[in-house]
């Protein structure tokens, strides 16, 4: 098994791409200011099972976008990931990154209609009122 499982997902991330036995499979590119993962393949079935605990690249992915990465989306590093606090050989600043909260989280809070008057009922489903 890999790092700790209390360790955030951003230094399990930094300690894979330390790694040089899995550059060929996952790898920062030459600036150290971004990654990619060079074979999907090999990373789901080499890497995943032993440093987290989804099987899946989507729940990965989405662990990506929650905590802040951001994607090149043109040029020679399309589908890097990039963040100003995940950069090589700087693993402390992994402190500064925090997870986003789901959608769900900011979403106006559930109406409690226990407090709202009730509606008249529907004439064409109740066709009795």
């Amino acid at each position: 098994r890999g790092p700790s499982s209390h360790a955030t997902f951003p230094a399990r991330l930094h300690d894979i791409l330390s790694r040089p036995d899995l550059s060929g499979v996952i790898s920062w590119l030459d600036h150290g200011r971004a990654w990619r993962i060079i074979d999907q393949s090999a990373f789901i079935n080499r890497v995943m099972p032993h440093y987290f605990s989804q099987s899946k690249i989507a729940s990965f992915m989405r662990q990506v976008n929650g905590w802040g990465f951001a994607r090149i989306t043109r040029g020679d590093e399309v589908n890097a990931y990039y963040s100003e606090f995940f950069l090589r050989g700087k693993k402390s600043l992994v402190r500064f990154m925090e997870r986003k909260p789901a959608v769900r989280d900011l979403l106006v809070p559930e109406p409690n209609f226990a407090e709202y008057e009730d509606l008249p009922p529907n004439p064409e489903v109740d066709p009795a009122s």
